[in-house]
Formats: structure tokens, sequence, C-alpha cells
């Protein structure tokens, strides 16, 4: 049955999403605790910069994979995941070497988490094909060997004297022998390439330019989607410093917690919203997308209920004593969570309608209001007018979507 299918999916990936985020916390607990809120702020600076450029690189090709059934050959996804990011990568660390991005070693931390990206990038394309394969345990297992990995070694390393961005870069050798080990084998066993990733054949050729040409506004707009998470850490930095920002990244922690059980449950209701609207169901393809809200308002309820009565205790035994008085700015921002949940779900659903260039419209205008909110509200509201300027580009998202895809079904008569 296809619920079936959508809980079994969604079971196994959030099992891998929660690995994934206890990673993610893992080396920004770490990081807290070495260095305070100023610590925090700079690494996690880096990594809006890096991940903002990493979903431009990516070019949602999972997604593409996932919606277009098997239409490219993989060959074709994976030299794309290989070249776009490495050029990315490597474009944003020239530049940061030359202290466009900010002074000191920070081009050393932007380079770091690069090369973590970089790697993490073949495990989440290889999650493509697991995912339409009905093998969404695998994903859970390749997650919780990197969780495995990052437990050992990140801090290890860290407690040898070593600096974070040396630390970053073992576990990112870590990771690819991971992949190679594991994720890449089981990916083997399930699609063949039939020709080389390397490969010059013009007709490869043609087909990859193709598929960059098609996947290149997606990329464009998720990293323009992510822009609404990311675009608030710039604005803080400049506005409050480098400790409101460490202060800020604690919390939005949880919020990208909560977003990445959202997205893995979108993830893995993708192939059943593209069903439906192949068969030109608008009530099934709506019910399910009302279920993912109601999903992500009962997680936010019992996120608020969490916070409400163990929010101090639980943010000082991930991040230190020195962010426990941020518990009252969590509980007040977990409304604005759910806005950009919301977005999110309104996001998958116009994916799975193909409708690439109102997803575009979205994201640009959703960005645009998160960056200019984000300097209107921050010197009024503190802190709480960067989630608040998050929560109400979300909004904007979903009615701009929403309209998109009233509009599609009208036009095709469901």
């Amino acid at each position: 049955m296809p619920w079936r299918d959508v809980v079994v999916s969604s079971s196994w990936m959030l099992a891998g999403t929660a690995f994934v985020a206890a990673t993610q916390w893992l080396i920004v607990s770490v990081v807290a605790h070495r260095g305070g809120p100023a610590g925090l702020g700079q690494i996690s600076l880096a990594q809006a910069y890096v991940t903002c450029l990493s979903y431009v690189g990516w070019l949602a090709l999972r997604n593409h994979y996932v919606v277009e059934q098997n239409r490219h050959a993989f060959s074709d996804y994976l030299f794309l995941r290989l070249v776009f990011p490495a050029l990315l990568y490597g474009g944003l660390a020239f530049v940061a070497l030359t202290g466009a991005l900010g002074g000191g070693g920070f081009w050393a931390t932007i380079a770091a988490f690069s090369a973590l990206k970089f790697v993490e990038g073949f495990s989440d394309l290889n999650s493509g094909v697991f995912q339409q394969a009905h093998r969404s345990h695998t994903i859970a297992i390749a997650a919780a060997f990197r969780f495995t990995a990052t437990a050992l070694l990140f801090p290890a390393v860290l407690w040898a004297g070593a600096t974070v961005e040396t630390a970053l870069l073992a576990l990112a050798v870590a990771w690819l022998a991971i992949y190679l080990s594991f994720d890449n084998r089981e990916r083997q066993a399930l699609v063949a390439m039939p020709d080389d990733v390397m490969s010059v054949d013009p007709q490869a050729v043609g087909r990859r330019w193709d598929l960059f040409i098609v996947s290149l506004p997606l990329g464009v707009s998720s990293a323009i989607m992510i822009l609404n998470v990311y675009t608030p850490r710039f604005g803080i930095v400049h506005l409050l410093g480098a400790d409101a920002l460490g202060h800020f990244t604690a919390i939005q922690y949880f919020a990208n917690f909560g977003g990445m059980l959202v997205a893995v449950v979108c993830q893995a209701s993708l192939p059943m919203l593209a069903r439906f609207a192949s068969q030109r169901s608008a009530s099934r393809f709506l019910g399910l997308a009302g279920a993912l809200v109601l999903f992500s308002l009962l997680g936010c309820l019992c996120g608020w209920l969490l916070i409400e009565f163990a929010g101090r205790a639980l943010l000082g035994m991930l991040y230190g004593s020195s962010f426990e008085a941020v518990q009252p700015l969590f509980a007040a921002a977990i409304p604005t969570m759910f806005l950009v949940f919301c977005g999110s779900i309104a996001a998958a659903a116009a994916t799975a309608l193909r409708l690439y260039r109102t997803i575009l419209l979205a994201y640009v205008g959703s960005a645009l209001l998160a960056a200019g909110l984000t300097y209107l509200l921050v010197p009024r509201l503190d802190l709480f007018g960067a989630f608040l300027a998050v929560g109400l580009a979300g909004l904007l998202q979903s009615a701009i979507l929403a309209a998109g895809m009233l509009v599609h079904w009208r036009a095709r008569g469901a």
C-alpha cells in the first residue's frame, strides 16, 4: 500500500536524520564548550557561506533523480556532483583567502567546511538511489557510520591540541572512507553506470550538459531557499557581533533539526506526491500535503513543551552554561519555525508538480524578505527579530507556492 511505503520509508529516513542531526550537534557542542558563543559564531558564519554554496553545487540532483524515474544515467548525476561542487568550493576558498569574507584564518575554516560538504554530497546523491529502490534503511546505516566516526574522531583530534579546521579535515577523510567502503558499494549493487564518470564521449557530454541545464535552476532555487535560514547570520554578526550569532546559532540548530525531520518526511512522500500529480488526483495530493503540515504542527507543539520545562538544562548540557539564558528566546521562536516548515512542505508539493519556475520565484521573494526584515527587525527586537524575519519569509513562500499550485490544478481541470 502507498501509505505503508511512506511510513516505512519515513521511519528509516527519520532514523538517518537523527544520526545526521546528532553528528552536527556533536560538532557544534564540542566547539561551543571549547570556544563559547564567539567560537560557535565564527564556525557558524563559515558554515553559512559553504552551505549556501553547496545547495547550488548539489543542483538538487537527489530530488531530480527520484522524480525523473531514471531518465538519465547515474554516471551523469555523479559527474555533476563531482565536478561542479569542486569548482564552486575552490572558488569560495580562493575568495576567502583574499580576505574578502573575513580576516585571520577564516579562509581555513571555509576550506575545511567545504571539504566536509564535498564528501557529504556523494552520500546525499546515493540516498536518492536507495530511496527509489526502497532501501531507506541503507541511508540510516550510512548516517550511523558517519556519526560514529565523528564521535570517535572529532573530539579526539581537538583533545590532541589540533585546531577545529584540522579536526574538520580529518573528519572529511573519515567520511570519504565510509562512502567508498559502504555507500558506494551498496549503490553499485543497485545501479550500474553505462559509461565512465569522466567520459569524454560526445553523447555522454551532451546528456550531462542537458542535465546540468535542467538542474541548475533547481540548485539556484535551493540555494536561495536556504538563504532564508542563513541570511540572518550575516545580519546578526554585522549588527550584534559574534557572541549574539553564537546564541542565535545554538537555537537555530534545533530549528534545523526540526526542518530536517520535515524535509525527510517530505522526501519520503515525494514519490507518492508525484504519483498523485500524474494521476491528477488533487484531493489525495492535498490530503497528503495537509498531513505533512499537521505533522510539523504537532512537532512544534512537542518542542515548545520540551523547551518550557527543560529548555535551560538542555541548552546548558549541549552548549555550556553561557547559553542557558537564551531559553525564553527559544520558546518564543518556535511559532516562527512552524511557518518555515510550512514553506518547506509547500516546496516539496510544488516539486512533485514540477513547478520549478514558481519555486524559484517563491524562494527569491522569501529570501529578499528575510534579508530586508533582518536588518529592519533585529535592531528593534534583538535576536527574536531574526527568527521573526525567517518565519514571515516562510509564510510568503507558502503563499506564493500555494497560489502556483492552485493555478496548476485549475489549468488541468482537476
